[in-house]
């Protein structure tokens, strides 16, 4: 209910969910602060969409979390968990040479290209505006200019057309000269209905395992083979040569560094990609790379930083890494990679401390904090202990018996449980419940008014010899019987576990629980109620065996009583653990009988004088509460009956003798 991430509030029908889950059922994550309005809030499984979109390659649909986490996806100018930080602009370090600009080939074949078909190209998660087929090279390296800055673009002639698509197919080489680094596949977008129909449009790009792919091209003029290179120049923050102020998006520039024009000469991008004056040392503060890191020395005067620093001058320290609350996918349903405070929090760049998103903690933000509740606000409550999803899964049971459930613990890293060390719930103490482990439970009992039977096993013992034997229910065991030991005995040991409260034994043989040649013992589950799980026998002793029948094996019997919250006759009052009970039921035994387990499992004999104007109006409401008019019979099978006795626990009439005294009284 809710997920076990909130509270029903059962007057409305409504979710309370916990801070940091929304959705109607609490069903999934909520966008850090909404993105701060500098994104926009996707599941996993659209954001691995937009990354193809952009030209990735990967989808996440088939993991339980595809639909259940979300993130934001940021704007291009903004970054960090929540889109709060504002991105500085980036550039090729200019103290660095021999490298190459990324190059890729663009062929697009179409029987008949014109004004009036069109694609568009995406790149970096921005799609360039339309690109009509007929275009010619200028028109496709216009439009990419305005998405990623300066590119060239050339076209390895083939005939005399000189369109951007042709029945032969035509190739073009974009070169990214402002848009250093490994560049990501230009991604085609083509409405095949109306747009571009028939076109076919690929593109051949290098990646960092295949620096160089080369493809032939058709042959005649022009024709041949041309290749594609990955991008070598950096595309480092700042161009690695100042510090982001990721409150504005500015660059400081380190001494001798300022604004580039993306080619290593003064310009306006901010960069810190041009060196304005000779460089003889490393940046650093006081010290060359602030005493954190090695200086490379002549002639590129670069840092490399000892584990623990960051930036150009190594003076920034890194923060704790965990695997990501929300990324995007590494391959098919693989995600979760390690980032810097778990992709839920910013890094203190002084204190190599994580602040972590409400809602999460752990040095790293690496783990959901469990809910907090009651007067002082403690975790669970106080009432449970705050536990890993692995560490719930060990203590997992089945209907009370102990399961071999693990979760997360054999398969760390991109797996489907990445979250066993990271979702964080609370296991609630005996008598409390709720997710956060403020409700107080309520007694459970049997419906009166539904047929049932008590579970009943067998514990077949056969003793030529002296030994002993013990019966396991739900995780607990019983002292060592001696085999001679009689049924009151057995019961006793049974009803001493705390997972049984009474039992009745009944032995073939009344003398001893096991005999030569074997002997029966049936035991009916009084309480606890409900279908329960075999009980399992360990003998000791030359020849001594012990064998527990269930689940109707020889005469055991299934238990189909219920084990309901109040009964099915109540309310629960969560706040004092209290049922209230409908009217005309009480509390029972247990047994549908009187009793003091305040579970209204219980039906009195009577209704209270005044509940009803009409009394005809009480009759009537009597029956109803106890079954339709006529559809039950009058008896019961409990020794009950007419007259004037009241009805038994499992019975549905109403005996003619009781209601004329509830008319007399009304």
């Amino acid at each position: 209910m809710c997920s076990n991430r909130g509270d029903c509030d059962f007057s409305t029908g409504v979710c309370k969910c916990q801070r940091g889950f929304e959705g109607r059922a609490c069903e999934r994550t909520t966008c850090p602060r909404d993105c701060s309005n500098m994104g926009v809030c996707v599941t996993m499984r659209r954001n691995a969409e937009r990354t193809a979109f952009s030209g990735g390659n990967w989808v996440y649909a088939s993991n339980w979390d595809a639909d259940k986490v979300v993130g934001c996806d940021c704007d291009r100018e903004a970054g960090g968990y929540d889109c709060s930080m504002q991105l500085c602009p980036r550039g090729d370090d200019p103290m660095t040479s021999g490298q190459e600009h990324e190059v890729q080939l663009l062929n697009c074949t179409m029987a008949a290209p014109s004004a009036a078909t069109y694609f568009s190209v995406t790149l970096d998660g921005e799609a360039t505006t339309q690109i009509p087929t007929n275009g010619e090279a200028s028109t496709l390296r216009d439009a990419l200019a305005a998405v990623v800055g300066t590119v060239s673009v050339s076209r390895a002639p083939v005939g005399a057309t000189t369109t951007l698509c042709s029945p032969a197919g035509e190739l073009h080489l974009v070169t990214f000269v402002q848009r250093h680094g490994d560049v990501p596949a230009m991604r085609i977008n083509v409405d095949v209905e109306s747009t571009a129909p028939g076109a076919t449009i690929v593109v051949t790009d290098a990646t960092g395992e295949d620096a160089v792919v080369t493809i032939n091209h058709p042959t005649g003029p022009g024709g041949g083979q041309y290749s594609a290179t990955v991008g070598t120049r950096e595309w480092d923050v700042c161009s690695g040569r100042g510090t982001c102020d990721d409150s504005s998006g500015a660059c400081h520039c380190f001494k001798g560094f300022d604004s580039s024009n993306g080619f290593g000469g003064v310009g306006t991008r901010g960069d810190c990609g041009y060196a304005s004056s000779p460089i003889t040392s490393c940046p650093g503060t006081q010290v060359e790379c602030s005493g954190h890191g090695t200086c490379s020395g002549h002639p590129t005067y670069k840092c490399t930083c000892d584990n623990g620093w960051m930036g150009g001058d190594c003076a920034q320290r890194t923060c704790p890494a965990g695997p990501a609350w929300f990324d995007s996918p590494v391959a098919d349903d693989s995600a979760h990679a390690e980032a810097e405070c778990s992709n839920r929090g910013h890094c203190n760049r002084e204190t190599s401390l994580c602040a972590c998103h409400p809602g999460f903690t752990g040095e790293a933000c690496e783990r959901l904090a469990c809910p907090r509740g009651g007067p002082g606000m403690e975790e669970c409550s106080a009432h449970g202990r705050c536990a890993s999803m692995s560490q719930l899964a060990a203590e997992a049971d089945t209907n009370g018996d102990p399961t071999p459930f693990r979760y997360g613990s054999a398969s760390p890293g991109l797996t489907t449980a990445w979250d066993g060390r990271a979702a964080y719930g609370c296991l609630c103490d005996d008598g409390f419940e709720g997710y956060a482990c403020s409700k107080r439970s309520c007694p459970t009992g049997d419906d009166p008014h539904s047929p049932g039977m008590h579970e009943t096993q067998e514990l077949v013992c056969t003793a030529p010899a002296a030994g002993t034997v013990a019966l396991t229910f739900r995780g607990r065991t019983t002292a060592a019987l001696p085999t001679t030991a009689t049924p009151a005995e057995l019961q006793a040991a049974l009803e001493a576990l705390d997972t049984v409260e009474k039992v009745a034994i009944a032995c073939t043989s009344t003398t001893a629980v096991c005999s030569v040649g074997g002997n029966t013992c049936r035991v009916e589950f009084l309480l606890p109620l409900g279908d329960l799980p075999a009980m399992s026998a360990t003998a000791t002793g030359t020849g001594v065996t012990a064998v527990v029948n269930a689940a109707g094996v020889g005469a055991s019997v299934n238990g189909t009583t219920e084990n309901a919250e109040c009964s099915n006759r109540g309310i629960c009052d969560f706040a004092t653990g209290q049922c209230q009970c409908f009217v005309q039921y009480g509390s029972s035994d247990g047994t549908n009988s009187p009793g003091t387990r305040g579970d209204c499992g219980y039906v009195e004999p009577y209704v209270p004088v005044g509940m009803h104007k009409n009394p005809w109006d009480a009759a009537e409401k009597m029956w109803r509460l106890r079954g339709s008019w006529g559809s039950h019979g009058h008896g019961n099978g409990n020794g009950h009956g007419y007259g004037n006795e009241p009805v038994g626990s499992k019975g549905t009439g109403v005996m003619q003798g009781m209601l004329a005294k509830w008319l007399a009284k009304a």
